[in-house]
């Protein structure tokens, strides 16, 4: 029976000529029958990894609640790219508040009360105030935003702003983002760096701010010299570099000043190594927006609720069917 001794090797033979095993991609839609003790919260920490994304069950399923034995779809991708809708699609408002660093001590208590005022128009309106890094990754079809979604970002770096401002978006629970320049962080009348990491412990991101100085290398006299470019192209990747280092976070965006030479500013900002760029242009922004041209709604820190509900766009009617 000498032909035993070719089994091992008949099955070597085979194995080697069988089609590679089948992997499952994971699940993308998940139908969940809801417990005795489960409620959005539970059912978005353990399916989702947070109690924060239980809009996305109630957003999927449209409901407001859970009840036992009901049975939800819980979606595990991006299951609406773009925002899309049958009858239009999602735009984001980005609003951009001014630095608090020229305010006069008397104005101090109005502007407080108008921010909570405003902070409050939010919160009881139902927009869900978003992280910065939502809305490129949404920008980019990599995430699906809540609806009704806004970002709050502050061109300030000044004390004012983390003894006023601060405690409210604290108080709230909202995130937003802090454009600073790290040269005069630290300074007379400005935040410290213990300061801008307790806020990041609290939720805020801290980004870079395009000085008014380097943009004003930027003037076209007809056109910049390159050896100046490449100054202003070393002097973001620097500011970039310092807040990556003593924050111990990544530093992506910048925000560019007012004015002019915005597309030569997102160019060197690209070259800068950063991933996106704010400008102060105003209106919301949809998912096929440069994101290095994204729109801020400069926002005025006096203003009354009835200017300040026009900033809000969130769904641009379009019939797409």
């Amino acid at each position: 029976m000498r032909w035993v001794g070719w089994i091992p090797l008949l099955v070597l033979w085979f194995s080697a000529c069988a089609p590679p095993p089948q992997v499952r991609p994971p699940t993308e839609l998940m139908a969940v029958s809801v417990g005795p003790e489960d409620d959005l919260d539970e059912l978005a920490r353990r399916h989702l990894g947070s109690p924060a994304r239980k809009w996305i069950i109630k957003d999927f399923n449209q409901i407001e609640d859970v009840t036992e034995g009901q049975l939800v779809l819980i979606p595990r991708r991006n299951y609406r790219p773009g925002g899309l809708a049958p009858d239009g699609y999602q735009v984001v408002p980005v609003l951009a508040y001014p630095d608090l660093a020229a305010v006069k001590s008397e104005q101090a208590s109005r502007i407080v009360d108008r921010f909570r005022e405003q902070m409050e128009f939010i919160l009881a309106q139902g927009y869900n105030v978003v992280d910065i890094h939502q809305l490129i990754a949404f920008m980019n079809f990599k995430a699906t935003l809540p609806p009704r979604a806004v970002v709050l970002t502050f061109d300030d770096q000044s004390r004012l702003f983390y003894d006023l401002i601060f405690p409210i978006l604290k108080y709230y629970q909202f995130t937003g983002t802090l454009f600073v320049s790290p040269a005069t962080v630290g300074e007379e009348s400005m935040v410290k760096w213990s300061q801008l990491r307790e806020m990041m412990a609290s939720g805020l991101r801290i980004q870079c701010r395009f000085l008014k100085a380097d943009a004003a290398r930027l003037k076209p006299s007809p056109f910049p010299k390159s050896a100046r470019l490449a100054a202003v192209v070393s002097s973001l990747a620097a500011d970039r570099i310092r807040i990556e280092t003593i924050l111990s976070q990544p530093c992506p965006y910048l925000a560019y000043p007012d004015g002019q030479v915005a597309v030569l500013m997102a160019l060197l900002a690209e070259k800068a190594g950063y991933q996106a760029g704010f400008n102060r242009a105003g209106g919301s922004n949809s998912f096929y927006r440069d994101v290095f041209a994204v729109r801020r709604t400069p926002v005025k820190w006096s203003e009354d609720l009835d200017h300040y509900r026009k900033h809000f766009e969130v769904f641009r009617q379009e019939a797409l069917k």
